[in-house]
Parts: C-alpha cells; sequence; structure tokens
C-alpha cells in the first residue's frame, strides 16, 4: 500500500525525531499514571526474558515455544531475510539482488508513508517507511525499522516465516493501545519491545 499526495510536506530527520520523542513522553506518562496497577504487568515483562539460543526459526509463537522451552520448530521456513540497513541502502528499481518490492515505495512524492502502511503510528503523519528504517534508537524505534524490513522481506519472499498479513497484524497488536512498549506473544505472556526486537532480527540474517 503507498500513499500519494503532491501537496504534502516531505518529513524531516528532525520532525520525525520530534513526534518521536512526544510518543515515548506520553507513553510514560500513561505508565506512571497507572500507578500500582501497572507493577504486576512490568515485573511480567521482567520475569519472562527471551533467552538466546542461537538462529530460531519461527513465528512469535514458535520462537517463544522454542526458547522458553526448548521446543522444535516443525516449519519448512526460511529466515534469510534482509536487515533495514540493506533496504535503506538498496531504493533503486533495479538494485541486486533485491530491489523495494510492489507496492511499496522508498522515495518521491509517492513514498509509501508509515502510517497508511501499518496500524498505529508513532513517527509522525509524514514519515515514510524509508524514513522509519533511518531512524536510530531502540525501544519501539528499533522495532519500527525491523518491522519495515520484516514487511518488504515477506513481499519479495526471501523470508518465508512470516507473511505481510502477519507482519502488520504483530506491529498492529504492539501498536494497541498506543503505549509502543509490549507485544502479547501467547496468552499472558507479554514481550517487551527490546523482546520484540530481537525476535525480528532472528529473521532478518542477511
Amino acid at each position: 500500500m503507498s500513499h500519494t499526495d503532491e501537496n504534502m510536506k516531505p518529513s524531516t530527520v528532525a520532525d520525525i525525531k520530534a513526534d518521536v520523542q512526544s510518543v515515548s513522553t506520553e507513553a510514560r506518562r500513561r505508565l506512571l499514571k497507572g500507578g500500582l496497577a501497572g507493577a504486576p504487568v512490568l515485573m511480567t515483562l521482567a520475569s519472562r526474558p527471551v533467552h538466546a539460543t542461537g538462529a530460531v526459526c519461527a513465528t512469535p509463537s514458535g520462537y517463544y515455544s522454542a526458547t522458553t522451552f526448548n521446543s522444535r520448530n516443525p516449519q519448512n521456513v526460511t529466515c534469510t531475510g534482509r536487515t533495514p540497513g540493506y533496504w535503506k541502502t538498496h531504493i533503486l528499481p533495479n538494485d541486486h539482488p533485491y530491489a523495494w518490492p510492489s507496492p511499496y515505495i522508498p522515495t518521491g512524492t509517492s513514498a509509501s508513508l508509515f502510517g497508511v502502511v501499518f496500524t498505529g503510528n508513532p513517527f509522525g503523519p509524514n514519515a515514510t517507511l524509508l524514513d522509519v528504517l533511518n531512524l536510530g534508537g531502540g525501544g519501539y524505534i528499533a522495532v519500527g525499522r525491523h518491522i519495515v524490513a520484516a514487511l518488504l522481506n515477506a513481499k519479495t519472499g526471501i523470508a518465508t516465516v512470516l507473511t505481510v498479513p502477519q507482519v502488520l497484524a504483530i506491529w498492529a497488536k504492539f501498536a494497541y493501545p498506543g503505549l509502543y512498549t509490549s507485544y502479547q506473544v501467547s496468552p499472558g505472556v507479554l514481550w517487551t519491545a527490546d523482546q520484540l526486537d530481537a525476535y525480528l532480527v532472528t529473521t532478518q540474517t542477511v
């Protein structure tokens, strides 16, 4: 999905960073406002780390099972997706081995906007997919970079572990209800933004 609006001013790095800072401040405010009611959630997050056990090629729930219970992944899938670094430097139509897949457009007046492609957008209304790939930082910013890479990998077909609908659903689930701080990988089990990002990294090995 892409967005075309010739009257829209192009976003700047400063504009996007300002929007990112605004979302971070609001997330902290809402968590603090929850008081003690939020404490058990934070404790749950802290008590359920994603254990590093080497490369695990699986969906989020499969990765959780494999890294927590040492279960095997029976799926015939590949995790040879390209990294954010690859996608932000291969923006020309004839780039090899893989260029941006249609309908996603990296640059120009028709550049695909993050908030149009994904449900939930902490990066500002003018942020494109390429803008998000170029942002530095951890937490949900890192998740944003890797979710864009996951989308392009899925659409290109070079990483079969996740489909485009699955990628979009992961972000939508992470974005709800607007805090961008946790992801429910399994009933009663929440990942932090850093844990979700660590999972996405395992799908992008090239």
